[in-house]
């Protein structure tokens, strides 16, 4: 009898180890989750910046019709706002979910626009006066398209992006 209590105890114990494994596993995967997530969906914007993005933004796309996405690259780092930010790379992507197709147009940074207020500008001064919803608003002029979603990466990302992927020797 005194070795079937012994057992048993061990057996709870091993048991309530496993689960309180299983569970802090479970705790640990969900909080990274909703931090990528968060990083994701968020990025180092202000609730406001995202507002204004989101007021932008067309939002019909429930992805299987296609939509239009802008991926951005500026040259925005962190600390040097000395140069102000503009963006070097702009990227329209037309995403067809029904045909699994993706057609990609770059718009060259020197295409001349017309920003109100500012005059004729090149397109990279969209991001420099408007940040992301007038890059937004300036393609939607440009092409005739509703960007639904975007994406963008600045020189401090791009960096952290690089040393992730194991860097580059120079």
């Amino acid at each position: 009898a005194r070795k079937r209590r012994r057992k048993r105890k061990a057996i709870t114990a091993v048991v309530t180890v496993f689960v309180c494994l299983f569970v802090g596993a479970g705790v640990a995967t969900a909080a990274f989750l909703d931090y990528v997530t968060n990083q994701l969906n968020h990025g180092d914007k202000t609730q406001e910046e995202l507002d204004n993005i989101a007021d932008v933004l067309s939002y019909h796309s429930n992805l299987t019709d296609p939509f239009y996405m802008m991926l951005l690259g500026s040259d925005a780092r962190s600390g040097d706002s000395s140069m102000g930010a503009r963006t070097d790379t702009n990227i329209v992507v037309r995403v067809d979910p029904l045909e699994n197709q993706l057609t990609m147009i770059s718009i060259p940074r020197d295409t001349k626009i017309t920003i109100p207020g500012h005059g004729t500008c090149k397109f990279n001064a969209a991001y420099a006066y408007g940040g992301v919803p007038g890059v937004i608003r300036a393609t939607n002029d440009l092409l005739g398209v509703e960007v639904a979603h975007y994406a963008e990466v600045n020189f401090d990302k791009l960096m952290e992006l690089v040393d992730a992927l194991g860097g580059v020797d120079v």
